[in-house]
């Protein structure tokens, strides 16, 4: 497909649980603001994961309820509308759960967000590649 030398095609690529409008409104499309959230969303969300697995493991349900705010947080920069209230639904009914099913819902926030946050770098790399057009 050609494009005009001032536009720029769009990557081919479709996001599962990335919500692309949702960040670009959330970052005015600033490419820098765009650039240091991805980045800082890389970098610390596996830390945070971990530390909502291990609550979970070790039913610690306030920590449970304090991890998945914070990650819910962060990721609502990024994720679909659903994951965001997917999360928050796990936030509220937490004490409600069993063990087996708070370590089982938390290991499914834990194996999205990971999708999410290679999503992430697969449109930090799309938005450097453009910018460095």
């Amino acid at each position: 497909m050609k494009t005009k030398c001032n536009e720029v095609a769009a990557p081919i690529t479709t996001f599962i649980v990335l919500d692309e409008k949702r960040f670009l409104a959330f970052t005015g499309s600033n490419d820098g603001v765009m650039r240091a959230t991805a980045s800082a969303f890389i970098k610390h969300m596996p830390t945070m994961t971990q530390d909502l697995t291990d609550a979970a493991w070790t039913d610690d349900r306030e920590r449970v309820r304090a991890m998945l705010h914070k990650i819910k947080s962060a990721a609502g920069l990024f994720a679909s509308a659903l994951f965001v209230k997917t999360m928050a639904t796990l936030e509220t009914n937490v004490d409600g759960l069993t063990k087996p099913e708070v370590v089982q819902s938390t290991s499914r926030i834990t194996e999205t967000i990971d999708l999410l946050k290679e999503e992430v770098r697969i449109f930090l790399e799309n938005l450097n590649a453009v910018v460095s057009k």
